[in-house]
């Protein structure tokens, strides 16, 4: 997959640094992807998730896509995240007795809730 990135990317100084961080997410993604796989723990899918829309956000930006796709892209993945974090709350509230699981949890939800507050807020402001 990562070979198949380096022919999509254009080539120049300014995308290197781009493409090595879109390397590592992609990395991230991957190995948090089969963590959850083996652990299923919900947390480790959802930081995996936040990799996967950085991915979709270079991708929609390397290839100049329209800007209004370029920011709705990853709505369904945010609201697949939302989800995540109730299932989590609801149904695995055992695993929140452990108390760095649950600092785990309220830092991933106050940081969710921060990113969806500025995404939405900056996005009428570019129209």
């Amino acid at each position: 997959m990562l070979i198949f990135a380096y022919y999509i990317i254009p080539k120049g100084e300014l995308y290197g640094k781009k493409v090595n961080s879109l390397y590592g997410q992609l990395i991230i993604f991957i190995t948090l992807l089969f963590y959850f796989l083996f652990s299923g723990d919900p947390l480790a899918l959802f930081v995996s998730l936040w990799a996967l829309v950085m991915v979709i956000l270079f991708v929609f930006e390397t290839k100049n896509y329209n800007p209004k796709l370029y920011y709705m892209a990853p709505v369904p993945i945010f609201v697949f995240q939302a989800l995540i974090l109730t299932y989590t709350y609801l149904f695995r509230s055992k695993s929140l007795q452990d108390p760095l699981y649950a600092i785990l949890f309220y830092f991933l939800g106050a940081v969710y809730i921060l990113t969806m507050f500025f995404y939405f807020y900056f996005y009428p402001k570019k129209f």
